[in-house]
């Protein structure tokens, strides 16, 4: 039998703030066990020593399990930290050898290691198949539109990672590069752009045990799943786990962007993630901090297992591969 807040341990959320004092609901939540960890933002982010600091005084937080931070930092449009500059990943891919990267990279992790950060959720390993979609080749955060030249070079971002202590996240899948519509404001239907071959980045990487975690992107492809977007979608993350052989973490992209804005509110849609497969449940908080998020959701959960519609050993195996993840 899980306890009561287990299903906080599932639960990271990002607030407004250079300080926990910035946002004082955060330590009731870790108290009581209703949050697993934080998403930070570059709005949590001013210097060096500031992001040390908050790290150390989230770390610290009296919670039944240890508070995990996790971040975006990929380089190029993608970045948290605004005193460490990093080359997009088309321009690592077309300007370096995949040594180089993986030296470059070691410097990012380190970088956020000595900070404290746990967790990056990175790298892309979308192909580059439309230069002009918004939410990746616009922004040139894919390393190419060749599956081989995308997993070598993602590989070298999972070794420096992994080699720094810093756990890593392969997304968005099952392919974001074709999607002419960015994801934060609605939803992505790939079901004519989508290819086969955006697929072999995550079994090259699995094949070569680097992966930590997956996450699925909001991302509709009709001829899996005709209603709902991957990270919704049991038909998605059973492929993924029985085609693909991943047996580790799931973590969502962001339940409260616009694209999922039209299926619920964030934690019924947090609770069908979970149904389909989904481990780690990210709700960035991007217009305000709503405090009563984590409490509705463990509330939805225990309710949901009480009635027979979630099965408990769903949560006891989202638990176990997130402690399985960071060793704990």
């Amino acid at each position: 039998m899980q306890p009561a807040h287990a299903a906080g341990r599932l639960l990271f959320i990002g607030f407004r703030g250079l300080t926990i004092a910035d946002e004082p609901a955060l330590a009731p939540l870790a108290a009581a066990g209703l949050i697993g960890g934080v998403l930070l933002l570059q709005r949590n982010c001013s210097s060096r020593e500031q992001l040390q600091s908050l790290c150390h005084s989230l770390h610290e937080l009296p919670s039944p399990h240890r508070l995990r931070i996790c971040i975006d930092q990929e380089g190029g449009s993608v970045q948290r930290l605004p005193w460490h500059d990093m080359p997009s990943a088309r321009d690592v891919a077309a300007g370096m050898s995949s040594d180089e990267a993986e030296a470059l990279y070691e410097d990012m992790a380190h970088e956020l290691k000595a900070c404290g950060v746990d967790w990056n959720l990175a790298p892309v390993v979308d192909l580059d198949i439309d230069p002009l979609s918004p939410a990746i080749g616009a922004g040139g955060r894919s390393f190419g539109v060749n599956a081989d030249t995308v997993s070598e070079f993602a590989g070298a971002f999972l070794r420096a990672h992994r080699k720094a202590g810093v756990k890593t996240c392969l997304k968005h899948y099952p392919g974001h590069g074709s999607a002419g519509v960015d994801t934060h404001e609605g939803l992505a239907d790939i079901t004519d752009t989508w290819r086969q071959t955006e697929l072999l980045p995550y079994s090259n990487l699995l094949q070569q045990g680097l992966v930590d975690a997956v996450m699925p992107g909001h991302l509709l492809h009709r001829e899996c799943d005709a209603h709902c977007p991957a990270t919704l979608s049991a038909a998605h993350l059973r492929y993924l786990h029985e085609k693909l052989g991943w047996d580790g973490v799931v973590v969502s992209d962001d339940m409260q962007m616009g694209a999922l804005s039209a299926f619920g509110s964030a934690e019924s849609l947090m609770l069908q993630a979970l149904h389909a497969g989904a481990d780690v449940l990210l709700a960035g908080n991007w217009l305000e901090f709503d405090i009563t998020l984590a409490r509705r959701w463990n509330s939805l959960v225990q309710s949901a297992i009480n009635q027979g519609e979630l099965p408990p050993e769903r949560l006891r195996q989202a638990i176990q591969r997130l402690e399985r993840m960071f060793g704990v």
